[in-house]
């Protein structure tokens, strides 16, 4: 699932190398409202990412892009709690409640 970043690498004033990679988020749609008010900007299509690496697109081609996808993209189910530390990068993170 391609989401929209932003990469960054810069030094600092103190010669620090500082490497940034935030993911853009936009409006929850319909599926993840009731979780929370925003999530992450899902790319839908491989045009859609070509436009989002293209410096050359248009502002109007990018904003169109910075939108909630489509609830049907999705799948939601229960994960447990253990997701809620970010020290926990396992795939545990991410079994369904039950099937464990």
């Amino acid at each position: 699932m391609p989401l929209a970043g932003l990469w960054e690498h810069w030094e600092g004033a103190d010669g620090q190398v500082i490497e940034s990679c935030p993911i853009l988020t936009t409006t929850a749609n319909e599926l993840m409202a009731p979780i929370h008010d925003r999530m992450p900007v899902v790319l839908p299509g491989r045009d859609d990412v070509g436009v989002w690496l293209d410096v050359g697109s248009s502002q109007g081609e990018i904003s169109g892009l910075l939108q909630p996808c489509a609830s049907e993209q999705l799948t939601k189910y229960a994960v447990s709690a253990y997701v809620n530390s970010s020290a926990h990068t396992w795939p545990e993170c991410v079994v369904p409640v039950g099937t464990q």
